[in-house]
């Protein structure tokens, strides 16, 4: 086994608390992490916590965990660059594309939705982050909500829509979906 070391944000711990506090994050019983590799490469297997750090560095605003690997085949050396992904726990939240979404002059994010009437709105949300190509929404949209993802730029509150359902791929781009399938998936 190696022990890898992990710096994490004073002030994110903070956040991870007071998310905890307020019921928004459920918290796992057992943090885990996971390595990605030099390469990008996914490490197989999880590490466990070995030791939380509990001081911070005055130049930095870090701590240190230590999380414990298996390592048969010494594919982690001491000295190599890694990134860690740690799991705190499970919120329920939307996934919204980065793409159906912009930001306003004062940082909010907002994206525009088709209403009830066929015209377009726009709903100003709070983000607690990004996984992958997608912002982290806890609320502010309702289930089956339709984004509208392209012409952002000229779009504005009001206008009326036609939506056409979409798939967004891993890269981020929209190709359309065929009309069977789109009133199959709920979209």
């Amino acid at each position: 086994p190696i022990e890898v070391e992990m710096l994490e944000a004073s002030a994110r711990m903070l956040e991870l608390r007071q998310e905890i506090a307020s019921g928004t994050l459920e918290q796992n019983p057992e943090l885990e992490a996971r390595l990605l590799l030099e390469t990008g490469a996914v490490y197989e297997g999880t590490g466990r916590l070995v030791s939380p750090g509990n001081t911070v560095s005055t130049t930095t605003g870090t701590f240190t965990v230590r999380f414990r690997f298996d390592n048969p085949d010494r594919m982690i050396l001491p000295g190599m660059f890694l990134r860690g992904e740690i799991t705190v726990g499970t919120i329920n939240a939307f996934l919204v594309p980065q793409r159906a979404a912009e930001r306003s002059n004062s940082g909010a994010l907002t994206v525009y939705v088709v209403g009830a009437d066929g015209t377009s709105e726009q709903v100003t949300l709070n983000e607690m982050g990004a996984y992958e190509n997608a912002w982290i929404v806890p609320g502010g949209l309702d289930d089956g909500a339709q984004l509208i993802v392209d012409g952002l730029k000229s779009m504005q509150p009001g206008l009326p829509v036609s939506p056409v359902a979409v798939e967004i791929d891993e890269n981020g781009l929209t190709q359309d979906l065929p009309a069977a399938a789109a009133s199959d998936s709920g979209n």
